[in-house]
């Protein structure tokens, strides 16, 4: 989708990005990102939040292609439960820290 090479940082983020939305081939900020334009593509970056869970990765992410920032100062993970039949149950997902929960060998949380 990228006709400008990519640096490491932004090879991981748009694989997260599109790990997640499974939409980088129609995301406009990367045609904006392909044409130069910088403050557009990290504009429209941020369009993708919805679920409104997702912000703190998808500014991660932002950051990351952008920046070459990554987020592991960090150590939290986004735990985000289903029900029975698989489906997502986004308003109760919660961070998790995840050196305690290693820590202790939780597999639940």
């Amino acid at each position: 989708m990228f006709t400008r090479p990519l640096s490491q940082p932004q090879k991981d983020a748009a694989t997260s990005f599109n790990y997640s939305t499974g939409a980088i081939a129609t995301a406009t900020w990367v045609q904006l990102f392909n044409a130069g334009d910088m403050a557009g593509a990290r504009k429209s970056f941020m369009t993708w939040v919805k679920p409104p869970e997702i912000r703190a990765r998808r500014q991660a992410e932002c950051n990351l292609f952008f920046d070459g920032v990554y987020s592991n100062t960090r150590h939290v993970a986004a735990l985000i439960p289903a029900n029975g039949n698989g489906t997502l149950l986004w308003s109760q997902s919660r961070e998790v820290d995840l050196i305690p929960w290693i820590a202790t060998g939780r597999r639940t949380a």
